[in-house]
């Protein structure tokens, strides 16, 4: 098992650059798992589309039942540390404090539990995703509605999708333009 650890002063990048790691490798089919301790959350914020999540230190201190697991971009298991405010004490005591919760869990069996609901949620995840490629390729984009209009513009959109041609898509704002 490779372990990355990424230091140094605040605000050079550590984050940014940790969290591109973690895609690299993931893209490449490793399994990983990215575990942030800045109080900003920006590693795992970075994979998980701008959420935040629960960390694990809270977790600990208030007994919350919350996921403390996600899964980022490229099914990484995003995890929050969790410590002090910037420039109030050791963010390493954050740092070491969620390594021992990871490797001695307050119950093995709930950390079984929380990892089995992520793989579940990260199999869900891709399969909605194929279903929904599936459909689109076979219908077309997904659009809501059976009337005669929304038939017509479907058989617009598959006319022109394959054709390279430059289309202007205008219309109120709020109607649905990005859908197309």
């Amino acid at each position: 098992m490779l372990q990355v650890a990424i230091y140094g002063k605040g605000g050079i990048g550590k984050s940014t650059v940790s969290a591109n790691i973690s895609y690299q490798l993931a893209s490449e089919g490793k399994t990983v798992a990215q575990i942030g301790c800045d109080p900003k959350h920006d590693s795992t914020r970075l994979l998980l589309n701008g959420r935040t999540q629960r960390t694990i230190l809270d977790h600990i201190n208030t007994g919350d039942d919350s996921e403390v697991l996600s899964i980022g971009k490229n099914g990484i298991y995003c995890l929050e540390a969790g410590g002090p405010e910037p420039g109030v004490g050791c963010a390493g005591r954050g740092i070491l404090t969620a390594f021992d919760f990871i490797e001695k869990p307050s119950s093995s069996d709930k950390l079984l539990s929380i990892i089995a609901r992520a793989v579940e949620k990260r199999r869900l995840v891709l399969e909605n995703q194929q279903l929904l490629a599936n459909l689109q390729q076979e219908n077309g984009p997904v659009l809501i509605g059976r009337s005669p209009q929304m038939q017509q513009l479907r058989k617009m959109i598959l006319n022109v999708a394959d054709t390279g041609a430059d289309v202007l898509i205008y219309g109120e704002t709020g109607c649905g333009k990005e859908v197309v």
